[in-house]
């Protein structure tokens, strides 16, 4: 699941599941969260936070409204239904 807070003043989404210490990307849309990472046609923002083995954290975008969002590890890749952004 994907819920939007903010956070010290940032608009914060927050995905909750199960087993992320070993994820290294998370994309929302056109947006990509990978810290030093730019992909081809992508926008790379400020990275995402595994905070711990069930939540992960990532800023929203000024704009994004709604997107899918996908969290890959060395296991494969998940990808969310359209999660709506706007608090």
């Amino acid at each position: 699941s994907i819920s939007v807070t903010t956070i010290n003043g940032v608009k914060t989404a927050t995905i909750t599941g199960d087993n992320f210490p070993g994820v290294f990307s998370v994309t929302a849309g056109s947006y990509s969260f990978n810290e030093f990472t730019t992909k081809n046609g992508v926008l790379t923002t400020q990275g995402f936070k595994v905070v711990d083995q069930n939540h992960i954290t990532f800023p929203v975008p000024t704009g994004l409204t709604s997107a899918t969002v996908t969290v890959t590890n060395g296991g494969g890749s998940a990808t969310s239904t359209t999660i709506r952004f706007n608090l």
